[in-house]
């Protein structure tokens, strides 16, 4: 049997030394190298290539950016995940309005609506002058208290005086009209005026108000003026204070042009009882009638 020497193909030392079963390592040189398996008197093949160390500087180039890159790439991977996170993480509850069954939710109310259906000025004998308002409710809710309001400017367009008045009917039914009196005393010399509703307001519930029928009543002419004289009753089942009955003259346009008041003879007006009561006419007349309306209202006691 012939044997070989093994020599590194290096530097020709045979200070070699087996290294893992394949290779050897020169023990003069350092060099790593793969002993051929070819027979005697063939070159040996040429070991594999020694993978030269890069240089620790080199090394630590490439850490550092590749650190880098992996915080940013893991920083960016977090935002990621906290933005998807709040994006589709659902918000607090709101909890449904506790609504008993069986409940049935009925729209709110529209405001009280009214319109000026006529207006007629007047003067009275002792300087003074009036207004006689056709009030309407023309809106889908009763209106407490319908009252209009006066005001007189001068010919600069100063505001001279305002004056309020009120109807009779303390609670106005929607489709219902009423007829309002507003007085103005030692009227200073206008130029304009301007007539208006004050803002209709709904029923506060302190107004209380009862019909009262007219049975029957008369014209008693007196000169340019007139009385009216009749009997009004009370068809409900409560007594009833403070009535009153209101005269209404019409003219020819049906607008009223005359207006007057008074209560019934009797202070306080028992069920199915009667009471009479006297109005006069004059005062409030902007021109002689040619029909006259009688209405009364009472209040029930509290």
């Amino acid at each position: 049997m012939d044997f070989v020497a093994v020599q590194c193909p290096h530097c020709s030392s045979t200070k070699v030394a087996e290294y893992d079963g394949r290779h050897y390592r020169c023990g003069h040189c350092g060099s790593m190298f793969l002993r051929a398996t070819t027979g005697p008197g063939e070159p040996p093949a040429p070991p594999p290539a020694k993978k030269a160390s890069p240089a620790p500087w080199v090394a630590l180039a490439l850490i550092v950016p590749l650190g880098l890159v992996g915080l940013a790439g893991a920083t960016g991977g977090v935002l990621y995940l906290t933005k998807r996170r709040s994006a589709v993480a659902p918000g607090p509850r709101t909890p449904l309005p506790h609504r008993p069954p069986n409940t049935v939710s009925a729209p709110a109310p529209e405001p009280p609506k009214a319109r000026l259906a006529s207006v007629r000025e007047g003067r009275t004998i002792v300087k003074g002058a009036f207004w006689l308002v056709s009030y309407e409710n023309v809106g889908k809710t009763p209106i407490g208290r319908p009252s209009v309001r006066v005001s007189l400017f001068d010919a600069a367009g100063r505001r001279l005086t305002e004056q309020q008045g009120w109807a009779r009917r303390q609670i106005l039914p929607p489709g219902e009209s009423t007829v309002v009196l507003v007085s103005v005393p030692d009227v200073p010399a206008f130029a304009r005026s301007e007539v208006a509703p004050q803002e209709p307001e709904a029923p506060q519930g302190w107004e209380k108000e009862a019909g009262v029928s007219v049975a029957e009543f008369t014209v008693q002419p007196r000169g340019s003026s007139a009385d009216v004289v009749g009997t009004v009753k009370n068809d409900g089942a409560s007594t009833l204070r403070f009535v009153q009955a209101v005269v209404v003259g019409r003219g020819a346009d049906g607008t009223p042009v005359s207006y007057g008041d008074g209560y019934a003879s009797v202070k306080e007006l028992a069920p199915r009882a009667s009471s009479g009561f006297k109005v006069s006419l004059g005062t409030w007349q902007i021109e002689p009638p040619l029909r006259y309306e009688v209405f009364a209202v009472g209040r029930p006691r509290d």
